[in-house]
């Protein structure tokens, strides 16, 4: 079965994550660390072709897959995906809600 096309929403969010992974590379080769595509892939835990299908909007990014790019990028999920980090905020509040969140619920 063939995989659905990314929505536009998608598309940008990966255009983002090219952008910051760009950024990254550059400033790793300055630091003069490793800063392959491959590299990276063994960072993150999945292979390099998934990490270029990602980059380049072939396979919609998760949850998952963007925090582990945002933990190594440094930066906020919310910084190249605003949908996915509000998912994961919404994880994260139904398994350690906070004060706020259970005044509300009582």
């Amino acid at each position: 079965m063939p995989a659905l096309p990314l929505s536009e929403e998608q598309l940008a969010d990966a255009a983002r994550l090219k952008d910051l992974f760009k950024e990254w590379q550059h400033s790793q080769k300055e630091k003069k660390l490793p800063s392959s595509q491959e590299a990276a892939a063994g960072a993150l835990g999945f292979g390099q072709s998934a990490l270029a299908q990602y980059l380049n909007g072939r396979i919609p990014l998760n949850v998952a897959a963007g925090i582990k790019f945002a933990q190594l990028l440094g930066v906020a999920l919310s910084e190249f995906s605003p949908s996915l980090a509000s998912e994961a905020e919404m994880v994260a509040h139904a398994v350690a809600p906070s004060a706020d969140d259970e005044a509300t619920m009582h």
